[in-house]
């Protein structure tokens, strides 16, 4: 039994420093302007994509400043204070990715502040 119990320390140990490289420095987040306008601003669509081989959540973006014309969708993007939680705190597979558009006169530079990888047992 403490053969097993060790294993299994063991085990998770490694699973865990594995899965620590996964992180917010994991997240990428691309923008590029549509050609397209909202309410006169020029519209940006933004991909945040993980590029982790585990789900991550909570997905939080540094959006300080960030006010588009036009409010995105609470659901994708939801604004609290100077952070934007993405997809409601639900998680973004492995290499996926999600995008939202927003109308401003010049894009904004988002930045992930904050992701952990989800493990499922």
């Amino acid at each position: 039994m403490e053969t097993m119990l060790f294993v299994l320390v063991i085990l998770l140990n490694i699973v865990t420093q594995v899965l620590s490289g996964c992180a917010s420095n994991k997240i990428g987040i691309g923008t590029v302007s549509t050609g397209r306008e909202i309410q006169g601003k020029r519209e940006w669509k933004v991909t945040v994509t993980n590029n982790c081989d585990c789900p991550q959540a909570p997905i939080v973006l540094n959006c300080k400043g960030f006010q588009p014309v036009k409010k995105v969708e609470p659901p994708i993007l939801e604004k609290r204070g100077d952070q934007c939680l993405l997809i409601n705190g639900r998680p973004l597979g492995p290499f996926a990715s999600i995008s939202f558009s927003y109308g401003m006169d010049s894009p904004f530079v988002l930045t992930a502040s904050m992701s952990e990888c989800v493990l499922k047992f």
